[in-house]
């Protein structure tokens, strides 16, 4: 059936152009010859694919997230003679080097771990083969189904609200509307959404869900939005958080150093990942809000497929094995992500923080809404840029 499968994939490549009356790209030839050999769906020991790589060159990774670099120093003790090298990349930048490759034939990436928070990932570089799900045979049934549809998703975090907790016992704020309010003028911190999609996506869902918006608002202040004809309860809330003089800066990392650096008197609040709460380790007072109104936050997956064309795959295959953390899920490449503030999407693996996903009210990205809305959202939000 698997060999039925994939023969027919090939076959769709090379008949894709026949079916436009097009000759199929060169592209498309070179998929459907390395799909052939790739073997995607090949039952493979560790110990048959380490024996693979071995014969092959440096593994390429682009990655968004820079705990890639952990996993990549456990693979190389654990597998000795194997070679990984991790480029770290904003999410934007990571799409562009795929479809660059792709374009010029030369396909220098082998693994891409992202989230695809706008869309443009499943809606176009997986249907046109720049990446393909990589599941190992003996994990996938350990998998929690919702996580391995068109692409494997190996965890799950939220973008949430964060304060010094050096300085405030307890929340300053529960409701996303006291974020307008103006004992918080100037003193919002967010990775600016041009350049983060997670924080963009999460934007987004804020307009998808106007009328929780509203509901918050009302609860809050005991009288319901005025919303004129054409806007909306979320689009509202972002005009006035940008009025209030929200502090967009280029990355979470400076969220993170704004909100929870230790020694303040009067800190900012900030909205992040939720796995930033790992930075308490190193001395940040950082922490995140749960019980918010309307929801604590945006849940977003991390993906990790292998790029169409990969030159190292039994390497690429070996590696994801490894960060999935291998057949019993105790495998050391999979320990930088168990951590508090961050939810394994294996149903063996339990997270290490204190509350389960189950017991957060979180929104969801709805892929079908961000594909129909984002440029939308993005000219609205570039209209409320202050202008110099």
């Amino acid at each position: 059936m698997k060999k039925r499968i994939l023969t027919a994939l090939c076959a769709a490549f090379l008949l894709l152009g026949a079916c436009s009356g097009q000759q199929p790209s060169p592209q498309q030839e070179d998929m459907a010859r390395w799909l052939e050999t790739a073997n995607l769906d090949a039952e493979e020991t560790p110990e048959e694919l380490y024996a693979a790589a071995l014969e092959e060159d440096t593994l390429v990774i682009y990655s968004i997230s820079t705990r890639m670099m952990d996993v990549k120093k456990s693979f190389e003790e654990q597998y000795p003679g194997l070679t990984v090298e991790v480029q770290d990349i904003r999410a934007s930048d990571l799409v562009d080097k795929l479809r660059t490759n792709y374009e010029n034939r030369q396909y220098d990436c082998d693994i891409a771990v992202f989230t695809d928070s706008d869309t443009v990932i499943s809606r176009d570089l997986v249907p046109n083969g720049l990446l393909y799900k990589y599941i190992p045979y003996d994990i996938a049934d350990k998998l929690i189904p919702e996580y391995n549809s068109d692409r494997l998703e190996f965890l799950g975090e939220i973008i949430q609200m964060y304060y010094n907790d050096q300085v405030y016992d307890q929340p300053p704020m529960t409701n996303w509307w006291e974020l307008t309010e103006a004992r918080f003028k100037n003193k919002v911190y967010i990775a600016t959404p041009m350049r983060s999609f997670t924080t963009f996506a999460a934007l987004c869902t804020m307009v998808q869900y106007s009328d929780e918006m509203a509901q918050a608002y009302e609860e809050l202040y005991g009288e319901k939005l005025d919303i004129p004809e054409g806007s909306s309860a979320g689009k509202i809330f972002l005009q006035r958080l940008m009025e209030n003089g929200l502090q967009q800066v280029n990355s979470s990392d400076e969220v993170v150093t704004a909100v929870g650096m230790p020694g303040q008197s009067d800190p900012p609040v900030g909205i992040l990942i939720s796995s930033k709460v790992r930075e308490r380790d190193i001395g940040l007072a950082l922490a995140p809000v749960f019980d918010a109104r309307p929801r604590a936050g945006t849940y977003v997956v991390t993906s990790v497929m292998i790029a169409g064309g990969a030159k190292n795959v039994s390497s690429a295959k070996l590696f994801a094995r490894w960060l999935l953390g291998e057949t019993d899920g105790t495998g050391q490449g999979y320990k930088p992500y168990l951590q508090n503030g961050a939810w394994p999407t294996r149903s063996d693996v339990r997270s290490q923080s204190p509350l389960e996903l189950s017991e957060i009210n979180i929104w969801r990205l709805d892929k079908d809404y961000l594909a129909e809305n984002q440029d939308e959202m993005r000219e609205f939000w570039i209209s409320l840029q202050p202008r110099e």
